[in-house]
């Protein structure tokens, strides 16, 4: 099992772009082979924070989930929205 986490911070004049924009990428995501779980998250603290967190069966959906054409068109969008990079770990299931 893999788990991924994707933080945004988000410009404060485009969030609701960027919420509308995650969205489209989570209903088009969660129909793909191998995704357990695809959510967004708002830090408690900073509403300009959130993280998508997800869970995938192996590294190759997620692989595909690279390469599918709503994430490589999407992700370049929601770019535009933040203020800085986007950080994103990937995890194995260790236990």
């Amino acid at each position: 099992m893999i788990k991924v986490t994707a933080k945004f911070f988000v410009n404060q004049n485009k969030i609701d772009q960027f919420i509308q924009l995650s969205k489209e990428l989570i209903e088009n995501t969660r129909k793909e082979n191998g995704c357990i779980k695809y959510e967004l998250f708002e830090d408690t603290t900073k509403n300009t924070v959130f993280s998508i967190i997800e869970e995938w069966e192996n590294t190759q959906a997620l692989d595909a989930h690279f390469n599918s054409k709503h994430f490589t068109e999407i992700i370049p969008q929601l770019e535009l929205t933040v203020t800085q990079k986007i950080e994103v770990n990937i995890y194995k299931q260790i236990i």
